[in-house]
């Protein structure tokens, strides 16, 4: 819908092929907060504690494991703590583990023990 208003929190974006984060034509808005992009358009939208033109560090991205490593400098702790948010305040990852302390970008929280992020976002309408 060329209508709706995106706010897009959490989320890291790399690799695509014309931009990371962008918004389709129409009369909608989208607002990023504490996303991630490989280029530079996680900032192209508004929003705060955007990190643009960032390197990120997977356990095996060919092998298509996309969670963090715990090297990684580009999301991993950089995310917003979403546990009171007014539209959609939750708690636990992907997973079904409590996220604590700093929350990395991305669905999935790192754990030292038994893996990592894994690059996915919550889109709130």
């Amino acid at each position: 819908d060329s209508s709706v208003n995106w706010i897009v929190k959490n989320c890291l974006a790399k690799g695509n092929t014309t931009a990371d984060f962008s918004k389709n034509a129409g009369t909608g808005t989208m607002t990023c907060s504490n996303c991630a992009s490989g280029d530079a358009t996680a900032d192209d939208f508004g929003g705060s504690g955007n990190r643009i033109s960032q390197t990120f560090t997977f356990v095996d991205e060919a092998g298509d494991d996309f969670h963090l490593a715990s090297t990684d400098a580009g999301a991993k702790d950089f995310g917003a703590d979403l546990s009171g948010d007014a539209n959609y305040p939750f708690s636990d990852d992907i997973d079904g583990q409590t996220r604590s302390g700093s929350w990395d970008i991305g669905a999935d929280e790192y754990v030292a023990a038994g893996g990592g992020e894994i690059v996915s976002c919550f889109l709130i309408d």
